[in-house]
């Protein structure tokens, strides 16, 4: 596993060390500033859009138009080109901010190769003392809660996944924000005109010996649900992890891969449970669907980019190849992902005892 640097420690000058700052940096969300990333990217197609979803499957608790008003508004933002301004933001952390950061190469450490236990873990967590903010963070929804499980999981998920492909001869390396902008220009200059300033920013990006790269995406599923009948309650729901890529993250596994350049044809995602376990899955790229795409999100750029009016409710339903994207989607979520593993809940590194709630 190979972690990026502390935040105050990258001096940016062009394009490609943005993916030097680790997601959890100030400078990471100041780079997303003007910028489609690949998160947003359903929503500029109109994945969840009533009529979209409804002919795609997307669950009703998913959809909705806020996602779309989410990318224009991020649209309308100017896009960072002053990259001293990150340095300068660097200048100004505090010493003791500074030595905190530092340490983070010791939260996953090499495992003992005396260390019992029949599962070769390469690494494993550095025990440390429970880190509970004051007070906690007021969540109303279980939809916040579901958010928060997410975010706190992913590094669960991200250890799990390089603990199973080491042994496989690949490299795990901890990402940051990947600019289409830094791409060279031969492979700019193919892609359709109009595009609007993109980034990506997978969970890990995994190498292999081969030289072919692949982006890794974690979704982990919170075991809190809302239960109306009979009555109205809070339940712990387990149902285990997806058995395939929901069609909604089809469009964001492929700008994974359009950022991470020609060695990327295929994209790894794993579906991450609370105690049943984790399946990989790998999606494979369609040149066709990927042109489809990224027609599809240059239109949005054009109609609902900076200073443009913000999309009405089914902005794309009716147009021309509209339909084709859809079956497009549709179809690469059935047909274009294979099953790589089934993590069991024993190989996935919770902690010590880590309970579902603290």
């Amino acid at each position: 596993f190979v972690a990026l640097p502390p935040a105050h420690r990258v001096l940016p000058a062009t394009a490609s060390d943005l993916r030097l700052y680790r997601q959890d940096s100030d400078q990471w969300w100041a780079c997303h500033a003007g910028r489609i990333s690949t998160s947003a990217c359903a929503a500029c197609l109109g994945v969840y859009e009533e009529r979209s979803a409804k002919e795609l499957g997307v669950p009703p608790s998913l959809r909705g138009h806020g996602k779309a008003l989410d990318a224009h508004a991020r649209l309308q933002a100017p896009l960072l080109a002053d990259y001293a301004l990150l340095r300068d933001a660097a200048g100004k952390v505090d010493s003791a901010s500074a030595d905190a950061d530092d340490g983070h190469e010791a939260v996953w450490r090499s495992r003992p190769a005396s260390s019992a236990g029949a599962v070769p873990f390469q690494r494993e967590y550095v025990p440390r003392r429970s880190r509970r903010a004051e007070g906690g963070t007021p969540y109303r929804t279980v939809g916040q809660v579901r958010m928060a499980w997410g975010n706190a999981q992913e590094a669960t998920s991200v250890l799990a996944a390089a603990n199973y492909l080491w042994a496989r001869n690949a490299t795990v390396e901890e990402a940051g924000l990947q600019p289409l902008e830094a791409l060279p220009e031969s492979v700019l200059a193919a892609l359709p005109p109009g595009l609007p300033p993109i980034g990506a920013s997978p969970d890990a990006i995994v190498r292999w010996p081969d030289g072919s790269v692949e982006p890794f995406e974690a979704k982990n599923h919170a075991p809190f649900v809302t239960c109306r009948a009979p009555q109205p309650c809070f339940e712990v729901r387990d149902p285990g992890p997806f058995d395939g890529v929901a069609v909604w993250h089809v469009p964001q596994l492929y700008l994974h891969m359009l950022c991470l350049g020609q060695a990327c044809s295929s994209a790894l995602f794993l579906s991450c449970s609370a105690t049943k376990g984790a399946n990989l899955f790998r999606l494979r790229r369609d040149t066709q669907l990927q042109g489809l795409v990224l027609k599809f999100v240059a239109r949005f750029a054009d109609r609902h980019g900076a200073g443009q009016p913000p999309p009405p409710p089914d902005h794309f339903w009716g147009c021309r190849e509209y339909a084709s994207l859809l079956e497009g989607l549709s179809r690469a979520s059935r047909e274009a992902v294979e099953l790589v593993a089934h993590i069991p809940h024993a190989e996935i590194q919770r902690g010590p005892e880590a309970p579902l709630f603290l």
